[in-house]
């Protein structure tokens, strides 16, 4: 057959239309096949997760598994095959819990262990994707949503059960490498936490912003600029929320505003600068227990704002210190312990930058920057999930541990009598509490993170570590 000039200037601009929907159309059925496939190995691993069979996967597969649970029900996954979703986040995860010093080493490792080969530009593109931020902040508040209560040390406080409570603070991290330079240096990279003090899980907020007028932003600054429900973390009408900050934290106007307008109540300490003396006393109930240690409590004015003001002495050091904040319910006893639970927080920053290592910026934009932040407040979750599993199914738990902390509420206990006093129950409660991973189990979890063995393989270790019959 002799071709036809005219025939193939008529029909072929008919037909590749037609075959560019077709392969369009065959690209569909394999993202769709392949979701699908992703979606039923998933669905498996969280039936597994849910009954008996803890333990029989790998240590990396059990301890991101509600990581992967989250990212089946988040309406920001998309099919990438170049880099799913699902390949991505577990590399970011290994690079968190695995102290690996830059992207390239974590894409050798990857490369290394047979996992697949990632392009050094799909890996660092996909660090400025706002997508995948969108991706993170849902799997992380999903994940922040399953840790429960475990050892709640206010459970016992009737006066705090219409109250959510946080701490927040500030974190700071060295800069990227190619972070931009302003006035010639480079500047530590900031963000926002919040921890609950019910249940311990971290949270991140916003990460400060830097320009050639704010070399650091002030904690106030950044929190009168991010949402009110951000605040509140979208606590049901009715329920009250409670922030313990540090001096960072105080504007006294604004306290009353947030209180006023959306029942968010601050605590913090006084500056040095303030004039703490009493104005008004105020009543409260000198025989209560919990206010072991109260000095004094009433009103004083900072910034033509009243707050109430607690006067408190500590029953071990008989330092003072002086609490501000805008609650007016509770009692001033309460107010100063909720102030020594934000130490909580420090403790967490101290498990996350000195035992895990992330005390570096990943990369330079601010989409990578928030990304990061994000996956600091996951791996926090997830371990403190794994560990609580670990206790439920497996029955393990540091002894040495327990024997610590409650020699030490022993060793405060006879200091305050010394002192003429005692220790609140709520002081009591807690010093009982796990505030942080002790560095043994960290290391146990790096050490075994690359291992394809079951976990149940690898408990014998742990056992030995914390002083268990193996």
């Amino acid at each position: 057959m002799f071709a036809c000039p005219w025939r193939t200037a008529f029909f072929l601009p008919r037909i590749e239309p037609l075959a560019s929907q077709l392969c369009s159309l065959g690209r569909w059925v394999e993202e769709y096949c392949l979701l699908t496939r992703l979606a039923s190995k998933n669905f498996a691993f969280m039936s597994n997760f849910c009954n008996n069979s803890f333990g029989d996967n790998s240590l990396p597969e059990t301890l991101s598994q509600p990581m992967m649970d989250m990212l089946i029900h988040s309406r920001y996954q998309r099919f990438c095959p170049e880099l799913p979703d699902a390949m991505w986040l577990n590399a970011l995860l290994r690079r968190t819990m695995t102290q690996t010093p830059s992207g390239r080493a974590l894409l050798q490792k990857i490369a290394d262990c047979g996992e697949g080969v990632v392009t050094r530009s799909n890996f660092f593109e996909s660090l400025k994707s706002d997508r995948r931020l969108h991706l993170v902040q849902d799997i992380s508040r999903g994940v922040e949503q399953l840790v429960q209560a475990d050892d709640d040390p206010f459970h016992s406080v009737v006066s705090l059960d219409n109250f959510d409570i946080y701490a927040g603070d500030g974190h700071y991290v060295e800069h990227a490498c190619h972070d931009e330079r302003i006035e010639g240096r480079q500047f530590a990279s900031g963000d926002l936490f919040g921890l609950n003090l019910r249940t311990h899980a971290l949270f991140h907020m916003t990460s400060t912003v830097r320009d050639a007028t704010r070399k650091r932003e002030h904690d106030m600054h950044a929190l009168k600029r991010i949402d009110m429900q951000v605040l509140r973390r979208n606590a049901k009408k009715g329920k009250k929320v409670i922030w313990v900050w540090d001096k960072a934290g105080i504007d006294t106007q604004q306290w009353t505003r947030w209180k006023d307008t959306a029942g968010v109540y601050f605590i913090s300490r006084a500056k040095d600068n303030m004039h703490t003396d009493i104005q008004q006393p105020l009543d409260y109930d000198k025989n209560d227990l919990q206010n072991t240690g109260v000095i004094a409590y009433g009103l004083i004015t900072v910034a033509k704002t009243a707050l109430r003001c607690v006067h408190y002495q500590c029953p071990v050091s008989k330092k003072l210190y002086y609490f501000l904040t805008t609650l007016t319910t509770l009692q001033p006893g309460i107010i100063a312990h909720l102030y020594r639970a934000r130490w909580d927080i420090e403790k967490v920053f101290d498990e996350i930058k000195r035992k895990l290592g992330e005390d570096k910026s990943w990369a330079s934009s601010t989409q990578a920057k928030n990304i990061h932040a994000e996956f600091r407040a996951l791996s926090h979750n997830l371990t403190l999930l794994f560990e609580r599993k670990l206790k439920t199914n497996k029955g393990i738990t540091n002894p040495r541990e327990d024997k610590r902390r409650e020699k030490r509420i022993q060793k405060d206990t006879k200091k305050a009598q010394e002192n003429g006093t005692i220790l609140a129950p709520l002081a009591c409660s807690l010093m009982r509490r796990v505030t942080q991973r002790v560095l043994i189990f960290i290391r146990w979890i790096q050490n075994n993170y690359d291992s394809n063995r079951p976990l149940n393989e690898l408990l014998d270790p742990l056992r030995r570590h914390f002083g268990l019959e193996a």
